[in-house]
């Protein structure tokens, strides 16, 4: 067994042993285990943390090995949840797992994910970061949220990502409108509640439950900037930014300084951050 203050070494010399030691105690909980989710554990894995609950009732799927880190072609039925903790472990046996092969909001998942001291998510879908954003606000955990995105505007591509963080100052996902509500009430409609929403917004039927595009490298650096977020946050190196905005078809990130849209947030409020 390799000594902590050998392994960790380069990490320490950045944020000291004190700090090594909050992000090794810290159990941290990684809500979707897919294209960022993946990164988020790999990048995790490393940095040192030792206790983790994994969320993910998905399988790795053949066109999800273009951007899968966890997975091998044999590994296409698996659950996401197992392929990231054999990642995990792979780096370091010595870590605790709960695993949770379930979507949100299954009991099981909200139950493990109440017990943890930090909540990654790694979604694809608004309607799990409510969830998400509910609990957290629940039980004043400090959510980091990633999120990529692809849309064209005015004839122009453009593509990246944002991590935003909750919990540490006025500013989440619901009260900064990043939220679709269209999406979420989707997400609770039956097969023809969908189809005759459909009809009304003249949205295909069939398109109702595609993703977008989702590229390995973007995903990486998304991943990793909310990473390097919860790091910062755990060894106190500075406070997380609310959000930052990765442009990929630009080449930069910026910190995006846009205040709530709403004059009362009842998440931030539970938060305890819902100061103007």
């Amino acid at each position: 067994m390799i000594d902590d203050s050998v392994r960790y070494d380069r990490n320490i010399m950045l944020f000291g042993a004190d700090g090594q030691n909050r992000i090794k105690a810290t159990r941290i909980g990684i809500a979707g285990l897919g294209g960022l989710g993946c990164h988020l554990a790999l990048h995790l894995a490393y940095l040192g943390v030792s206790r983790y609950v994994l969320v993910d009732g998905d399988k790795a799927s053949s066109h999800s090995l273009n951007r899968l880190i966890t997975a091998h072609p044999d590994d296409v039925g698996q659950y996401k949840t197992d392929l990231a903790e054999r990642l995990i472990k792979a780096i370091n046996p010595a870590t605790e797992v709960i695993n949770v092969p379930h979507h949100l909001p299954h009991p099981d998942a909200i139950q493990a994910l109440s017990e943890v001291d930090l909540i990654l998510g790694g979604l694809d879908n608004d309607a799990p970061r409510l969830h998400l954003t509910d609990l957290a606000s629940q039980h004043r955990i400090v959510y980091i949220d990633a999120a990529t995105d692809t849309h064209a505007d005015e004839g122009s591509l453009e593509y990246g990502g944002r991590v935003n963080t909750a919990g540490i100052g006025p500013g989440c996902l619901f009260c900064l409108g990043h939220l679709d509500q269209r999406q979420i009430r989707q997400a609770t409609m039956t097969d023809e509640e969908r189809a005759a929403d459909a009809v009304i917004y003249g949205v295909p039927a069939h398109a109702l439950d595609e993703t977008g595009p989702s590229v390995v490298t973007i995903n990486g650096v998304v991943a990793s900037l909310a990473a390097t977020e919860a790091m910062v946050h755990l060894t106190g190196l500075r406070t997380p930014k609310q959000q930052l905005t990765y442009r990929a078809d630009q080449g930069g990130v910026r910190i995006n300084l846009d205040k709530p849209t709403l004059p009362t947030c009842p998440y931030c409020t539970r938060w305890g951050t819902d100061s103007r």
